[in-house]
């Protein structure tokens, strides 16, 4: 993600300090992310991470 958002806001390079600055320059890109409400009420924030967890949970259980 760190890398993502470098290459989107014109630099090439990423790192703690130059996300830091980009941050404070206020620069920003929109994209994707995924809002889940559980049963609980509980929210849970994600980017791709969950479309990869779903495909695995989903293998897991094809296999039984």
């Amino acid at each position: 993600m760190a890398h993502v958002i470098s290459i989107e806001s014109g630099e090439t390079k990423s790192s703690p300090e130059l996300l830091t600055y980009i941050l404070c320059k206020g620069q920003y890109r929109e994209f994707d992310i995924l809002e889940l409400e559980t049963l609980s009420r509980k929210r849970i924030y994600s980017f791709l991470s969950f479309t990869w967890g779903m495909i695995a949970d989903i293998d897991i259980e094809s296999e039984v």
